[in-house]
């Protein structure tokens, strides 16, 4: 094999692990070029921790990990309410039918010990990122995320 075909086999190699599974040709151009690193998302029982507090406007990468040994789930909410002022059901449950915050990404699970990773487009603007299990957000679990 030429050198020429060693260095284009070695490049679509390199899109192909860094495109992440089920993304759209726009999603995967732009993991490909240059986007910020994943935001580690780390979750464990009363509280949930970012990597970063802010990331640019567009498709933003997430590594979930779970520090826990029970299984946790992660929303995506675009809210300017803040963590600990979302609405909430009698369960303690985040109220995903409030007006004034949007569930745009819902229900990420992750098993104990596990981590995953996912991606998902999101806009300028202010987002909580909390675990709406039965009790979970009303113990903590919840954190703001700033798109610029």
């Amino acid at each position: 094999m030429s050198k020429r075909g060693v260095v284009a086999g070695a490049v679509l190699f390199a899109l192909a692990v860094a495109t992440p599974i089920g993304a759209t040709r726009a999603e995967a151009a732009a993991t490909t070029a240059g986007r910020t690193s994943p935001i580690t998302i780390t979750v464990r029982t009363g509280s949930i921790t970012l990597s970063q507090a802010s990331a640019p406007a567009g498709l933003v990468s997430f590594k979930l990990v779970n520090s826990d040994t029970i299984a946790h789930e992660v929303d995506i909410v675009r809210t300017r309410l803040g963590a600990k002022n979302l609405p909430v059901k009698p369960s303690g449950q985040f109220n995903e039918r409030t007006p004034q915050a949007k569930v745009v990404k819902e229900a990420v699970k992750v098993a104990a010990r596990a981590t995953r990773s996912f991606s998902t487009r999101l806009a300028a603007d202010s987002y909580v990122v909390l675990d709406n299990l039965p009790g979970h957000y009303h113990s903590g679990e919840a954190t703001v995320l700033t798109i610029t």
